[in-house]
């Protein structure tokens, strides 16, 4: 910020901005747009590193032009152009896959499941935040299941498949969200992801796979429960035996 603007990113600066960021934004989103203004500004990462770094320092640049009257901040904001959202096609690869869930269970037992479930099961991180405060977990020919029937808008959940039990445990989404950030780890939403496409190459059927991850719309849901149900027991099986002779194996 020095080189640029001949102001340092002083600790005044970002608690003046966080305020000015939380009129329009919540707590969580601006102080990400912290991190990333401090990662610049240390020269961690570029401005244009990402489509959140360049934000951040537009927002700033905007709030030292709008509130401070920088003018040099106006000219920034100006010349700085947003990046715009594109597709993200990016799947971890195993290797990817095994560092992350190694070091999360290095990290605490709890980073440790809530990664394994997000494993297992293919779930949202929300999901499966519900999932672990439940103890109501159900073996059925060597497959732990758990009914959850969980509905958010579009976006619902109706059975947690797991290779093992986990204990009950109470682990914020959120909170594992910033230890993925702080340690470097695969997000959440990589780690369905993941576990998507190596279902689908494992040979098991998209609608399945929806079925799995709860992306199934409800007309089909309400003519095909018992069928999607009955053949995701015996399709996961697939992926069970897969993960166990694969990264369960090397994790060990």
């Amino acid at each position: 910020m020095k080189k640029t603007l001949g102001i340092s990113l002083s600790q005044k600066l970002l608690s003046e901005f966080k305020a000015y960021c939380m009129k329009k934004a919540s707590p969580k989103v601006c102080e990400g747009y912290i991190r990333r203004l401090e990662e610049i500004d240390r020269e961690e990462k570029p401005i244009d590193h990402s489509r959140w770094h360049i934000t951040a320092y537009k927002k700033l640049m905007r709030y030292l032009c709008e509130e401070k009257g920088n003018r040099k901040a106006c000219e920034e904001f100006k010349r700085v152009k947003s990046r715009k959202s594109e597709a993200d096609l990016w799947v971890p690869s195993d290797k990817e896959m095994l560092d992350t869930l190694t070091r999360a269970c290095r990290e605490s037992i709890d980073l440790c499941w809530f990664y394994k479930l997000l494993l297992y099961t293919g779930l949202r991180a929300t999901e499966v935040e519900k999932a672990l405060e439940k103890d109501e977990w159900v073996l059925e020919n060597g497959i732990w299941l758990q009914t959850l029937q969980l509905y958010r808008g579009s976006k619902k959940a109706f059975l947690a498949f797991s290779i093992e039990k986990p204990p009950r445990l109470k682990v914020s989404a959120d909170w594992v969200s910033h230890k993925a950030y702080r340690l470097g780890l695969i997000p959440p939403k990589y780690v369905r992801k993941y576990v998507s496409s190596k279902m689908i190459a494992l040979g098991i059927q998209e609608i399945i796979v929806d079925f799995i991850q709860g992306r199934t719309p409800n007309t089909v849901l309400r003519q095909r429960y018992v069928y999607l149900r009955e053949t995701a027991k015996q399709e996961y099986k697939k992926y069970a035996e897969w993960l166990t002779n694969t990264l369960l194996k090397m994790l060990m």
